[in-house]
């Protein structure tokens, strides 16, 4: 929905199990090789931002060098392994929401360690506070289908949907996890 270079990916069940899987874009098969965050930002600031709004948006807080691919040839941009996004299979849903309230909901993020430019915060910002309420509780219907507890799709639906609003104050309230980044907006 927003635009983020991700491979395409779908679920699949077998064995009664549910499985996401996603395609290789991976064609030389061998382990790729952890990128340069620096890089990525200086090519592509305004990407960079998309990507860190959207960590902050799901709680990813696994994007490392090793997380995203980066062909310098191409300048192409590639994000994968979202698998400690939002909610953990062992987790307790509501405490992981009341306790991510309000915080970036990553670690150490690779490129918020690097980005030292608001260009692209706007646009990125805008485009995450435009995702229809729709489309959040579809996304959360499809969870509850693969594991998602059905009593807990609605406060999470009102997280993200609170969370989408509420990105920018989140950004300015941590400025210390974006290093390089100007303290003041302009």
């Amino acid at each position: 929905m927003l635009l983020l270079p991700c491979p395409p990916g779908a679920t699949l069940e077998k064995s009664a199990e549910t499985y996401f899987f996603s395609l290789d874009f991976n064609l030389a098969g061998q382990a790729l090789p952890p990128v340069n965050p620096s890089a990525i930002v200086a090519s592509d600031p305004r990407l960079s931002w998309g990507i860190i709004l959207f960590d902050m948006l799901v709680l990813n807080g696994d994007r490392h060098h090793q997380n995203i691919a980066y062909d310098s040839s191409t300048q192409r941009i590639q994000i994968l392994d979202h698998s400690h996004a939002f909610l953990r299979p062992s987790g307790d849903v509501l405490v992981t929401l009341a306790t991510s309230d309000g915080k970036l909901g990553f670690g150490g993020h690779c490129l918020a360690q690097e980005i030292d430019t608001y260009d692209g915060f706007e646009t990125w910002n805008n485009r995450i506070n435009q995702i229809p309420h729709y489309f959040i509780d579809g996304v959360l219907d499809a969870c509850a289908a693969v594991g998602l507890p059905t009593a807990h799709k609605g406060a999470c639906a009102d997280f993200i949907k609170k969370r989408c609003q509420e990105l920018e104050v989140i950004v300015q309230s941590n400025l210390a996890s974006f290093p390089k980044l100007p303290k003041a907006k302009p």
